[in-house]
């Protein structure tokens, strides 16, 4: 790895010429998956956030199949379109060197034709799993009819945290997830949580969750 430093204190980091050094290439570690209808949510842990840390790479049955360049970006989505069976893993990047793979999970998909038009919800609905959650939990919203949503959460002190989803949103259900993160990206401490659903502006559903660091 280039070493790359700001070794005179002037704010500008440049390549030290000629110096190389070893760094540890740390693995993703706790990688976990859940189902949810048709998606496959991923989420996994980076015990330490080296300074060449440039993102992950994930594995989908043995082949490379999707980067993300944060390295503060702990989780994935998979949407799938058929039954299958699927082994996930991921790898951390250090530049365009790949770190020992993570542990690997496996997930059996069956997936279900629904059409929405043909079979909406009779009545709106919020489901939220797993609840309390450690990681990150699946919201899943049935609408009766086509509505401008707003999802936000909120504390217990009144101060919104996260807005999860705003805009129009067909009828039908849809999943939806939240990583324990507020709206910059930096994680909440656990505690009860109040998630608040906003249908044409009208407050609609409360459901509390439970977050457990």
């Amino acid at each position: 790895n280039e070493r790359v430093w700001d070794g005179d204190g002037d704010g500008i980091a440049v390549i030290d010429k000629g110096a190389y050094e070893y760094q540890p290439l740390f693995a993703p570690v706790n990688l976990s998956a859940q189902q949810s209808g048709a998606n496959v949510y991923l989420s996994w842990e980076m015990p330490v956030y080296d300074r060449s840390l440039s993102g992950y790479r994930v594995y989908r049955n043995g082949c490379a199949y999707s980067q993300i360049g944060d390295p503060a970006h702990l989780t994935f989505r998979d949407h799938i379109t058929q039954s299958d069976t699927l082994s996930y893993h991921v790898v951390a990047l250090y530049g365009n060197v790949e770190s020992p793979p993570s542990n690997e999970v496996i997930v059996y998909m069956e997936i279900v034709a629904i059409s929405d038009e043909t079979n909406p919800p009779d009545a709106d609905f919020l489901l939220i799993h797993p609840n309390p959650f450690i990681e990150f939990t699946i919201l899943r919203l049935g609408l009766a009819r086509a509505a401008e949503v707003r999802i936000d959460i909120y504390n217990l002190r009144g101060q919104k945290v996260k807005t999860i989803s705003e805009g129009k949103l067909d009828k039908g259900e849809h999943v939806l997830w939240w990583n324990a993160d507020d709206d910059s990206g930096t994680g909440v401490s656990s505690g009860i949580y109040l998630c608040r659903v906003f249908q044409n502006n009208v407050l609609k559903q409360i459901k509390r969750i439970s977050y457990i660091k």
